[in-house]
């Protein structure tokens, strides 16, 4: 199966951030250990972003850019991975592939709505962007089971 990494909620928020620098420590991290594989257990909120004119309202697709977007080093073609080719063990590899399983709470508690929209994306450094697998809705509730190949 190969290297496995997990993030708890917030892990994927920086203190500061801006799209283009980052910081992204959990996605440098998967990056610098070469993972195949990570896990995101998640309770985040529905975004307060207004959704674009064309969306359904089945999907929080803010919140899925954002977990996207935090996690750009494993897919952009700016990243350190253009500068890279190696194999060896804990040097970045070119086309590797990260798959990224986003597992997150839906439904209201409280008055607070939550997002919802767990998704598996495949992440292939310095190919421009992450590739979306597969998603739920963000209301939808249950157990999705996806078959890949690491």
């Amino acid at each position: 199966m190969g290297k496995v990494w997990h993030g708890l909620c917030h892990v994927s928020t920086p203190f500061s951030t801006t799209n283009q620098d980052g910081p992204y420590e959990l996605a440098s991290h998967c990056f610098e250990t070469n993972s195949n594989i990570l896990i995101l257990l998640n309770n985040w909120l529905h975004s307060s972003q207004p959704q674009a004119e064309s969306d359904d309202g089945q999907n929080d697709w803010n919140t899925l850019e954002y977990w996207a977007t935090r996690l750009r080093p494993l897919w952009a073609r700016d990243s350190p991975s253009s500068l890279a080719s190696s194999d060896e063990v804990g040097e970045p590899n070119e086309r590797h592939e990260t798959i990224v399983i986003a597992c997150n709470r839906s439904g209201t508690e409280n008055g607070v709505k939550f997002a919802g929209t767990s998704a598996i994306f495949s992440m292939v450094r310095d190919c421009g962007r992450p590739k979306l697998l597969d998603m739920m809705g963000k209301d939808e509730e249950g157990v999705r089971v996806w078959n890949v190949m690491v």
